[in-house]
């Protein structure tokens, strides 16, 4: 299922869609045979937590060219919804705008969802402290798309704390968006299991970072700076890790996005553990940096980064 904001439902009016129960499970709101009417939506009777099957949304080739242009109408009402949040100063709203728009293009990456999401960062390049704050958040839904966002801001606000450009920082945005997009192709009951993964689910997870390198190559992505935080974040500077053991030449980009996803990680609430502040997670990944596995000045340019000023 993908959550869609209610802003939007016009576009997905011709399908079926959903609510989702305080157990967690999703019941019809709307079948696909029933249009949803503008005045409807206009007297605000839509649902605040609404849902689509996310096959529904997958597109024939047959509509790729029609279905790219209202894609990006639908990428421009979000970010005009992003917009409004940034301006109300409300960091959970942004961050919940963000997750919204990460979930939305990560449902079909072919359509050209992707080559959208630079139009959306510029609307965050200059918030040094909206970025900041939102690398602080703590989440109790915890899903792909909401990792995505986190290590987004991380990324951004390391970019800000060494003064990089403008669009060095969209790219470091960009790279953190996508670094797990090959989760998509992973059962979704490992990547939610509310508890530790078994040896053989683990070894699944661990091919992600193909997977990634994959899809961004098949949809065209040449840019090396991109498939490289995709495909080495999991990798180490001693040749440890994963997918390419033996490998020590890591990319810059791919050691950073490795950092801040540890740090991501370790700070961030699963059914099975709770968070661990920052100061042990940036503990915890410094005894990677003593065993040569990290490389120390780019550790400490990003402890920097997320320090309260």
């Amino acid at each position: 299922m993908i959550k869609i904001p209610k802003e939007i439902v016009l576009n997905y009016s011709d399908l079926s869609i959903y609510l989702k129960t305080l157990q967690g499970n999703y019941t019809l709101y709307k079948n696909k045979n029933k249009i949803l009417t503008i005045e409807r939506i206009l007297e605000d009777k839509i649902p605040d937590q609404i849902y689509v099957p996310s096959n529904d949304i997958q597109l024939s080739t047959g509509k790729l060219e029609l279905e790219k242009y209202q894609i990006s109408q639908i990428h421009q009402q979000l970010n005009e919804n992003l917009m409004k949040n940034i301006d109300s100063h409300d960091v959970e709203k942004v961050n919940q705008a963000l997750v919204e728009h990460m979930q939305f293009t990560l449902s079909d990456p072919r359509t050209g969802n992707l080559n959208e999401i630079p139009k959306t960062l510029e609307l965050l390049v200059n918030q040094k402290e909206l970025l900041h704050e939102l690398g602080k958040l703590t989440h109790k839904d915890y899903t792909t798309s909401v990792h995505s966002v986190d290590v987004m801001a991380l990324a951004m606000s390391y970019g800000i704390q060494k003064k990089l450009s403008i669009y060095e920082i969209q790219r470091l945005g960009v790279a953190g968006l996508l670094h797990d997009i090959g989760k998509k192709d992973i059962p979704n009951e490992i990547l939610t299991a509310p508890r530790r993964l078994t040896s053989d689910e683990m070894d699944m997870i661990k091919k992600h970072p193909s997977y990634e390198f994959k899809i961004l190559t098949k949809i065209g992505c040449d840019d090396d700076f991109i498939l490289r935080a995709a495909l080495e974040h999991h990798m180490k500077i001693d040749g440890s890790g994963y997918p390419k053991m033996g490998l020590k030449n890591i990319s810059e980009i791919g050691q950073l996005i490795g950092i801040i996803d540890m740090y991501e990680a370790l700070t961030a609430f699963r059914p099975y553990k709770d968070g661990f502040s920052r100061i042990r997670a940036l503990n915890i990944i410094y005894s990677d940096v003593k065993n040569n596995k990290i490389d120390k000045k780019l550790f400490e340019t990003f402890a920097n980064s997320i320090v309260d000023r």
